[in-house]
């Protein structure tokens, strides 16, 4: 498989809860968090995990997934321009079903 077979998923919890932030691909945590762009986001990742200092607001999570994975759930062909009209509801969906495939 190519490396266009994969797709990043982020998983964004709150540091002090745990709790789910947010979930999905970059350009749907763009979107969800309000970052900038995806290049704001990147660096947001690395720098949380490189980064000495303050406690981190959030944690990052980062998985490859296979872009039929997330074809078969969304019911429609995904390209990284997809959006979904509900982003959180359809994301966290999404996440839950990733997480028990991959677990």
């Amino acid at each position: 498989m190519s490396g266009k077979d994969w797709i990043s998923w982020y998983t964004v919890y709150n540091a002090k809860t745990d709790e789910i932030v947010a979930c999905g691909t970059a350009d749907m945590i763009v979107r969800q968090m309000g970052y900038v762009n995806k290049n704001s986001l990147y660096s947001a990742v690395t720098h949380s995990k490189t980064r000495k200092g303050p406690p981190r607001l959030y944690i990052y999570h980062v998985q490859k997934v296979r872009r039929e994975e997330l074809e078969k759930v969304s019911h429609r062909p995904y390209t990284t321009a997809f959006a979904f009209q509900n982003p959180d509801h359809m994301a966290l969906a999404i996440h839950k079903i990733i997480e028990f495939f991959h677990g």
